[in-house]
């Protein structure tokens, strides 16, 4: 708030020094005010109309936030310094404007700077060209020197202020085409000039031969509008390419803002606002994402608003024209619409150019850009549930083959595995492990510190062995551990045999318990039941001789 604030101070503080340089400008250097009283009505009125028409005949080409503008008002003006009291010239422009900006209800700011600088533009027109004439014959080669000088100088000026004002609004130069606006509108400036001394010549002659004068007139401004209107739709189309690519490159909330800029630069706006609502499915809240010159914010969007914001969405079936709400302006609005759902709401605001509304053509690019949104957000969507799809199906691939309570594998996943190395031609070993007195434990101490107990068994078990090996749970208190060929296999048993009996710390202090271990090879023959019977069955053999300790199957147990 604070920075349009001091926006809006500098604008009025520059239009006013600009309407009022003008005016010390006539008042100090224009020593005619006396013909103001002997000037005719009907000059004045042919003077006033003829300024009048030319702005309201003016060709604006739109490039982003940037607004050129061709006109036709240095026609009269160097027809009034050669016919008409310098003063007397001045007044009918400014007040030819001042006509001009009330027909087409330009938004007040906006209004008084195009009279402010065409005031100026006429003033130092003007005067430059009564400074170079001097005496000279007003229709010889001096004032055609003259009046090109002003003319250029005047239409420079007119051209520089414009920049000025976009160098306040926008708070850089952000001007991309600056020199070639420039360059056109000083040309376009002389051009006209160029017309008025012809039709100034033309009068000398007789004054029915300005009819002469129409069909070159028409064709330029036909030139001017057709060069424009094309120049337009190129910067059209190459500014639709870069909103779709900046569209396309959101992934996540941080990308928003950026593109918000970007959508505001194009459109010529101050202002962009978008509520994105949650995702279908999800628990969360809708979001703000608003941009005002160079300030973003984000927010969350609370209850009593968001009733407010999804009747607005509901009520715009497509993007609309209307008054903002937050400025004297206008704006465009539109509800982003996805397959099955609304999925936010766009608002571009606060007109930088000077134009006083968005243009149809505006609106079309902003129905494009809500597209193109829409597209990229279900798009995301989709991403995002193909992801949650895809991690749902791994968890449950996981649950499938792993123990829940100690995350190692389960005895199916460990039969995989070890019918993958039978298949193989390879030699495993399969120690079998189970805990000794683990009953005693969970009647002790309870299920809870059991279920401890377990953890770390596996714990330890898994990292001892390394990632090649496979530690499974085969259940309740049962382990196995499938170990490569290559394995120390003893060695390794007897490491888990050390792990098993080292205290394990629990809520309730430290539990101790041991381990019993059957060792069978797979270099003995046998599928993957057998071996795990023959390893189950050592396991017991080696309970019988006094638990905590290793036994290797025999060859033939079966």
């Amino acid at each position: 708030m604070v920075g349009t604030l001091n926006r809006q101070v500098k604008l009025w503080a520059f239009i006013a020094a600009l309407f009022l340089s003008g005016v010390a400008l006539v008042y100090l250097r224009f020593d005619d005010k006396y013909e103001i009283g002997n000037t005719q009505p009907w000059l004045w009125a042919i003077a006033i109309a003829g300024f009048a028409l030319a702005d309201l005949t003016v060709v604006r080409l739109h490039f982003r936030a940037e607004t050129t503008a061709f006109s036709f008002v240095e026609l009269p003006l160097f027809l009034g310094a050669i016919y008409l009291a310098p003063t007397v010239a001045w007044i009918s422009i400014t007040a030819g404007v001042a006509i001009s900006v009330a027909v087409q209800r330009l938004a007040p700011m906006k209004a008084l700077f195009n009279i402010a600088n065409l005031s100026f533009q006429g003033a130092l027109g003007l005067w430059l060209f009564g400074l170079i004439l001097g005496n000279a014959d007003p229709v010889g080669p001096t004032v055609w020197l003259a009046a090109a000088v002003a003319g250029a100088v005047s239409s420079a000026w007119a051209m520089m202020s414009l920049f000025v004002v976009l160098r306040i609004v926008q708070g850089q130069y952000a001007i991309t085409k600056a020199s070639q606006m420039f360059f056109m509108g000083t040309l376009t400036g002389v051009t006209n000039v160029s017309l008025a001394l012809l039709a100034a010549n033309l009068v000398e002659s007789g004054p029915s031969a300005l009819v002469l004068l129409v069909m070159p007139t028409a064709v330029l401004f036909g030139a001017y509008r057709a060069y424009t209107s094309e120049q337009s739709q190129r910067d059209r189309v190459v500014a639709m390419h870069e909103l779709a690519l900046e569209a396309r490159s959101i992934r996540d909330h941080a990308g928003i803002v950026p593109v918000l800029r970007g959508i505001a630069k194009h459109l010529g706006a101050y202002r962009a606002s978008l509520v994105l609502f949650p995702d279908q499915g999800s628990h969360g809240h809708a979001i703000r994402f608003s941009i005002a010159g160079d300030q973003s914010k984000v927010t969350e969007v609370v209850s009593a608003e968001l009733a407010y914001v999804i009747d607005d969405v509901h009520s715009l079936e497509t993007p609309t024209l209307r008054k903002s709400a937050e400025s004297q302006g206008s704006e465009v609005a539109g509800s982003i619409q996805g397959t099955a759902r609304s999925l936010g709401m766009l608002v571009v605001s606060d007109r930088l150019r000077d134009a006083s509304d968005f243009s149809k053509a505006d609106v079309v690019m902003f129905e494009t850009i809500i597209e193109q949104l829409a597209q990229t957000f279900e798009k995301n969507e989709l991403d995002k549930e193909v992801t949650r799809l895809e991690n749902r199906r791994q968890e449950l691939q996981h649950e499938a083959s792993h123990d829940v309570l100690t995350g190692v594998a389960n005895r199916s996943l460990l039969a995989a595995r070890l019918d993958e190395e039978l298949a193989m031609r390879r030699e495993p070993s399969l120690l079998y492990v189970d805990i000794d007195d683990f009953k005693h434990i969970n009647d002790r101490y309870g299920h809870d510190v059991g279920d401890t107990v377990l953890v770390e068994f596996a714990r330890r078990f898994s990292t001892a062995v390394g990632p090649d090996s496979c530690v499974a749970r085969l259940g309740g208190d049962e382990f196995a551990v499938l170990l490569h060929e290559d394995s120390d296999d003893i060695a390794v048993a007897n490491r888990l045999l050390d792990l098993a009996s080292q205290p394990i710390s629990t809520p309730d202090g430290q539990v101790f318990a041991h381990a019993s271990i059957g060792l069978a090879r797979a270099s003995e023959g046998g599928d993957v039941h057998t071996l795990l019977r023959r390893a189950d069955l050592a396991m017991y053999d080696a309970k019988s001789k006094g638990k905590g300790k290793l036994m290797l199957a025999m060859a033939d147990a079966i």
